[in-house]
């Protein structure tokens, strides 16, 4: 059964820095009724102030999802690993052929797998493995390259004749044109 929540319902604290509402028991909130649902133990909506933010800690076995509604927000994971998140406003003016030359998209954001190594808007980017992400015993790429820009034909060119590239998809090229690429590849 959906139970429908009002924000002013939920759990809150001002922590001055920090303004947050809680829809199950988190911190000094506690509700028996709102423990989590079945994994899901924490959705928070919490309003950072400017400059302010949360202290390096941990999380254990946990994936953290952040919406951020305007500002940029700095973040630090536990393992080092460091990033900015924006708004969707940064881009606001970043669409299509504004891409290529918005402010915003000119430094990559966020943590993740991968560190970039170059980015060059609308042409490459190139990744390197974060050490520091990643379990030893899982698979993995050491490297990506993630080639961008041009035309659907070129991207099918860099897959099937230089081999530029070793994965292509969604390549939208007439059936034609890539199978006669894919026919007279040398490079696999």
């Amino acid at each position: 059964m959906i139970t429908k929540r009002p924000s002013h319902e939920r759990g809150h604290a001002d922590h001055g820095w920090l303004d947050t509402g809680h829809t199950f028991s988190f911190g000094r909130y506690y509700d028996p009724r709102y423990t989590g649902f079945r994994d899901l133990l924490v959705i928070n909506e919490d309003r950072v102030q400017p400059s302010r933010g949360f202290g390096t800690h941990s999380h254990d076995n946990m994936e953290i999802i952040t919406w951020v509604i305007k500002g940029v927000l700095r973040h630090t994971d536990s393992t080092g690993t460091n990033g900015e998140m924006l708004s969707s406003v940064a881009w606001k003016d970043c669409l299509a052929e504004k891409a290529k030359t918005c402010a915003t998209d000119q430094k990559p954001i966020g943590t993740g797998p991968y560190k970039v190594r170059d980015f060059k808007p609308g042409d490459v980017i190139l990744l390197d493995m974060n050490d520091k992400y990643r379990e030893a015993t899982k698979p993995y790429f050491k490297s990506v390259t993630w080639k961008g820009g041009g035309d659907a034909t070129a991207a099918a060119r860099a897959a099937f004749q230089t081999g530029d590239i070793d994965y292509a998809w969604n390549l939208q090229v007439e059936a034609t044109v890539l199978r006669g690429m894919a026919q007279s590849s040398t490079v696999g």
